[in-house]
Formats: structure tokens, C-alpha cells, sequence
């Protein structure tokens, strides 16, 4: 049977998995972006497809890769590539290894049934409530503490101009977005709202692995964030494979609860006031720091391919692993310009760390590094021109 492994985006979450296919199989490994992204130069890589951002060329280019191929093996990085699989669903089965259970997607990716799930199995959330469009919103917020994070219960950003989150420090604050928060209840748009975690970026932990057709967590390990970019609410900017093993307990319960099938990343906060890891969300797919995994010992994206293929890995008893620092250079240099002394210790620290993992480097793949580090000069360049030109 001829294989193609097929990587849906291809920023650093996709190339992490192409590196780490390429490291465990043999297969042809295709991208297929909407843009062309550093992934796309990467030599690792057999075809680059260049699609519309629509569902429409999403589905003909698959449908074009079946014509070459008897299996595709499909890998997405992105909340919309899964909206893509899930509508798809039907058409591309026959042909298709889609990580996603079709029975159970569409409530998993809602904030507010993950976190009734967590209710259900005692798992430490924080305080929230969903807001609704028939009651005046003050009034639904008076028994939360400030400051609160707002979040659309479904990521809606990625397809529509909603806010991914936005935090409020006080009532002023939010009484002044009320506007702004009607007129998205009023497109039927949700929201979570929760009580903020006070912390910073190192107090994100994260679980992530596989969970297969059998129900089976594989390729699982667990890290803890170092610093994110931009602060507080981006992805990650440097992280270490090392976090408490209550951040898997609770997060294998949920993932068994909610009876994920395919990739995952859950993200967990710890909260000094009560000593708890608290959920903040579950990713169903690929995320920005999987290349410390495959750096590791561990291979999610490689147990991905074994269940498409009806195949057994030889399981080994979890072993202690070498703590190593993931680091994506962009992430550090566009948080020292911006943060300045505040960040500058942060910096040093992540980047001198003895054991890196660089989320692009790769000296016998040196291009995706290359078009990284020219977008990097291109970013600093704009910001110094807007700042020229007065703008914010």
C-alpha cells in the first residue's frame, strides 16, 4: 500500500512533525498551507501544496493526493484543518486516517463541556461561567473576583473577527466592552468567562500525546512553559519536558472522559492560592513545542501513523528522560524587544541552557531556518516603521 503522510500548516507546530517523520519513517511526507511558510523550504519534505484558505481547495487537493496515493495519512496543526476533517468527514473516510473521533468532536472542542467534564471528575478548574445573550451581563458576573478572562467557547478567530481572549481588570473595564461582547452574542458566538489565575508563563503545564483507535494515551510526555510570546496569552517561547505527574493524571481522566481519538495538548495553570493544577484547555491537535517530544524519546506524530496503519510499536517500560529546554529563537528576541529589562534575565537563561532543543535548526535542513530568520529582520523592520511613522 503507498502511504502519504499528509501535514495540514506548516509553521513550527508542522515542521516538528515533518522532522519527526522523517526521522521515524520512510513514507513521502506532502504540506499543504495556505500560505507559503517556513515548512514549505524544508528538504524533508517530497511536494508543498499551495491552497486557497477554503474548505473547497482544501478538499481538491486531497481528492488530487488520492489519485497518487491508496492511504492519506492526515496531520493537522490548526483548529480550522480539524473544522475542515470534521465537515469532510464522510467523503474522505474511505481514503483518509483522520485523527479526530467523529462522535464525539464537535462537544469536545467547547470550553464549557470540557470544563463540565472536569466538574464531573473533580478536576480543578477555574471559577467561570458562560455568558448569555438574554441577561444583562453584569448581572451574570457579580460572583466572579476580578481580574476575569473572557474566551469564545469554541475558537472562533481562526474563521470569523472574534477575539481569541481578552482580559478584564475590573468592572469598568468590562462594562466598557459590553458593546463589543453584544454584538458577538448576538452573531450566536459564546463565551466562556473565568476567574484569572494570577501567575506567570511558567505556571503552564502541558500533557502531550496520542490517544489511539484502542483508547490507549501513546507517545506522552509532559512539559512545563518557561515563557510565552506575546506574555500571558500566546504559545510558546521556550519550555522544559518536565512538570508534575498530577498534570498527566488529570489530564489521561479527561482525555478518557471525553473519548478523544488523535492528537492532543492539554494546558493546565497552578494556582498558589489553593495549590491546584487548574485546566485552562484541551487541545485536539499539533502544538508549537512537539519537537522537544521527538527530541526526547517520545513520538506522538509516529504512534499517528501506527494506528493509521493497523501497526504495533514495541512498548517500553517510561523511563526517566533528559530535562531539555525547547527554544524558538523568534519568540525570545521579539519578547526582549518588547519587554526589554524585564525579560533580559528570562532571556539569557533560556538561551544559555545547556541541553536546546531550537524549534528550526537543523544543519542538514538549513532553508525553514533561513526564511525564518529573514521573517524575523522583516517583523523588526515593520515595528520600527510603524513606530517612525507614528503609528501604534
Amino acid at each position: 500500500m503507498k502511504v502519504c503522510l499528509v501535514v495540514l500548516g506548516g509553521y513550527v507546530n508542522g515542521y516538528g512533525i515533518i522532522c519527526e517523520l522523517k526521522k521515524k519513517t520512510n513514507e513521502d511526507i506532502i504540506l499543504i498551507d495556505t500560505q507559503i511558510v517556513l515548512g514549505a523550504k524544508s528538504n524533508k519534505i517530497k511536494d508543498f501544496k499551495l491552497i486557497n484558505n477554503d474548505i473547497l481547495s482544501f478538499k481538491k487537493v486531497l481528492f488530487e493526493l488520492k489519485s497518487s496515493y491508496d492511504k492519506l495519512v492526515l496531520y493537522p496543526t490548526n483548529d480550522l484543518y480539524l473544522e475542515y476533517l470534521y465537515s469532510l468527514y464522510n467523503e474522505i473516510k474511505d481514503f483518509c486516517f483522520i485523527p479526530l473521533n467523529i462522535n464525539t468532536y464537535s462537544n469536545n472542542i467547547k470550553k464549557d463541556v470540557q470544563y463540565k467534564f472536569c466538574e464531573e471528575l473533580n478536576i480543578p478548574i477555574p471559577k467561570s461561567i458562560i455568558l448569555k445573550k438574554d441577561e444583562k451581563l453584569l448581572s451574570q458576573i457579580e460572583k466572579l473576583k476580578f481580574p476575569i478572562i473572557v474566551k469564545p467557547t469554541i475558537r472562533d478567530d481562526l474563521k470569523s473577527e472574534v477575539f481569541r481572549n481578552k482580559t478584564f481588570n475590573d468592572i469598568e473595564e468590562f462594562r466598557s466592552n459590553i458593546p463589543l461582547l453584544l454584538k458577538y452574542l448576538n452573531e450566536n458566538i459564546e463565551f466562556l468567562v473565568s476567574e484569572f489565575i494570577l501567575g506567570d508563563d511558567s505556571t503552564l503545564y502541558s500533557h502531550v500525546g496520542y490517544r489511539n483507535s484502542q483508547g490507549e494515551i501513546v507517545g506522552d510526555w509532559i512539559g512545563h512553559k518557561l515563557s510565552q510570546y506575546p506574555k500571558s496569552f500566546g504559545v510558546v517561547s521556550s519550555g522544559i519536558n518536565d512538570a508534575p505527574a498530577i498534570v498527566r493524571e488529570q489530564s489521561s481522566l479527561l482525555l478518557e472522559k471525553m473519548d478523544v481519538l488523535g492528537l492532543f495538548q492539554t494546558e493546565f495553570k497552578y494556582d498558589y492560592r489553593d495549590k491546584k493544577y487548574k485546566l485552562m484547555e484541551v487541545n485536539l491537535r499539533s502544538h508549537m513545542w512537539n519537537k522537544l517530544g521527538c527530541a526526547t524519546g517520545y513520538y506522538p506524530n509516529y504512534e499517528l501513523y501506527l494506528d493509521a496503519l493497523g501497526k504495533e510499536d514495541t512498548k517500553s517500560i517510561p523511563q526517566k528522560k533528559e530535562i531539555r529546554c525547547f527554544v524558538y529563537m523568534k519568540h525570545e528576541l521579539f519578547n526582549l524587544i518588547q519587554r526589554r529589562k524585564e525579560y533580559f534575565n528570562t532571556f539569557m537563561k533560556n538561551i544559555l541552557c545547556r541541553k536546546k532543543v531550537f524549534a528550526i535548526w537543523d544543519k542538514n535542513d538549513p532553508k525553514p531556518f533561513i526564511y525564518d530568520t529573514i521573517d524575523i529582520f522583516r517583523n523588526i523592520y515593520k515595528k520600527i516603521f510603524v513606530k517612525l511613522k507614528g503609528g501604534v
